[in-house]
């Protein structure tokens, strides 16, 4: 696990809700996410949460998010 901080990819307005996420924690210990982004599978995937739907989640989100470009002729 690697203590590397990311930028934020966009910056949230006050009608934007695409970044919100509801994490509900229950009584039995299962964690419920509702509004799931890429930054929370991340962080789930980050502290090991058993099973592979948050895995299989996270493979099938990071292939829909497109590589940071990059200026030509940057150093």
């Amino acid at each position: 696990m690697s203590d590397v901080r990311r930028e934020p990819r966009r910056q949230m307005t006050a009608d934007d809700e695409s970044l919100t996420s509801e994490l509900v924690i229950g009584a039995d210990g299962r964690v419920h996410v509702f509004g799931t982004s890429l930054a929370i599978l991340e962080a789930l995937d980050a502290i090991g949460v058993r099973g592979d739907a948050v895995r299989a989640r996270l493979a099938a989100a990071s292939a829909t998010v497109a590589p940071p470009t990059t200026a030509a002729g940057g150093s």
